[in-house]
């Protein structure tokens, strides 16, 4: 779930993949953004509250262990990604409040995502154009309501951050939107 919300092309919706296509490529790419941004906030079960110690990164990792993405659930994805964000951003033990901050949400943001994609997914087949319509409306709006939770918190976040995880944090951010980008040109 970068956001939960299908790709044109990724959808089995016809009704969805055309009001999605019907969107200006601008506004397809603010809305990528957008939902990368979230996935960057909500997938918080792995955050730590510690920084990892200078033992912890000598020592061999051990051999990713990854499951195939469709066995892997909206929620533990979002927990990997935390994870990785903690890492990469090398968060202190001073900045653990304001990360945990971020983590939460995006847990919370996954789960409440999780919850309307298996509630979609269980009515959609005997859904009527309409319905259809409301269900994807509420997904959307739902992603709205995690970014307008998610954004305060990165920024206070952000603001704690030294020069190099600002830079760190740039990077990924740049680089989601890039992976996004591809994904729509190629789909």
């Amino acid at each position: 779930m970068a956001s939960g919300l299908p790709l044109a092309g990724s959808c089995n919706n016809k009704w969805a993949n055309a009001m999605f296509e019907s969107i200006s490529p601008a506004i397809r790419s603010a809305a990528a953004a957008a939902a990368l941004s979230t996935l960057l906030v909500a997938a918080p079960v792995l955050a730590q509250t510690t920084a990892p110690s200078t033992s912890d990164q000598t020592t061999a990792a051990p051999a990713k262990t990854k499951a195939p993405r469709a066995k892997r659930s909206r929620v533990d994805r979002v927990e990997a990604r935390i994870k990785q964000l903690r890492d990469a951003l090398h968060i202190t033990d001073a900045q653990a409040a304001e990360w945990n901050a971020v983590a939460q949400i995006m847990r919370d943001n996954a789960n409440a995502m999780d919850k309307l994609l298996k509630d979609r997914t269980a009515t959609i087949q005997t859904a009527s154009a309409v319905d259809d319509l409301h269900s994807y409306r509420t997904l959307a709006d739902a992603h709205a309501e995690g970014l307008h939770k998610f954004v305060p918190a990165f920024e206070t976040l952000y603001a704690s951050l030294s020069d190099d995880q600002k830079k760190a944090a740039d990077e990924l951010f740049r680089s989601q939107q890039r992976r996004a980008r591809g994904k729509q040109q190629s789909g």
